[in-house]
């Protein structure tokens, strides 16, 4: 984030602390929808990695958590790489087969994690972008297997976007690096400190 939408997303951490909230719970998940809201940059790292003539030139997963993330991704892709077949799999949309393979190479596989993290085989991808965190490391694990299978051919490249000193940092670093669970506590130290 730019210094003023950081301004902003601190207001969120002060507010909690002036008691504007009922919930711990409640005021996470204002700074989980703030982030998702403001993607701005991530989305443009998007476009260079989806239009980088150095990337496998393979059907691209790009995994999600929020219907936030969702709306912003479906039409920023839109509008920016109108030549590339989108194909969603989550709980509204989901394809007959989502394992078979794209038509073409020319594909972006939206997943979202409850959704595709199980039962999807996609060896003829050999890229992923984690556009946001999963809720858990075990749901994390399950969306990086997707394109990890004993038939894939070459490398697979794994992306991870990491919005530095928000809510997004602490569930890569904690909940799934780190393997701690969503407790009181890890919700106390995810509102009062996010460096």
């Amino acid at each position: 984030f730019n210094k003023y939408v950081q301004k902003e997303y601190r207001q969120i951490q002060k507010n909690w602390r002036l008691g504007m909230y009922d919930s711990i719970g409640e005021a996470l998940a204002t700074q989980r929808h703030f982030v998702a809201a403001h993607s701005e940059h991530r989305l443009a790292y998007l476009k260079l990695i989806i239009d980088s003539p150095k990337r496998p030139q393979t059907p691209i997963l790009i995994f999600y958590q929020y219907n936030d993330e969702l709306d912003a991704l479906l039409e920023f892709l839109k509008k920016e790489e109108p030549d590339y077949a989108i194909r969603l799999i989550n709980g509204q949309s989901k394809p007959k087969d989502p394992s078979a393979k794209p038509a073409s190479n020319k594909t972006l596989v939206i997943c979202q994690y409850q959704a595709a993290g199980e039962g999807l085989n996609t060896p003829w991808s050999s890229l992923t972008v984690f556009f946001t965190p999963a809720q858990s490391g075990e749901k994390y694990q399950q969306a990086r297997g997707r394109n990890r299978r004993a038939m894939q051919k070459g490398d697979v490249i794994q992306i991870r976007f990491v919005v530095n000193k928000t809510i997004n940092a602490h569930y890569w670093h904690d909940l799934i690096d780190n393997k701690q669970r969503f407790t009181k506590e890890t919700q106390r130290k995810m509102m009062e400190y996010q460096d």
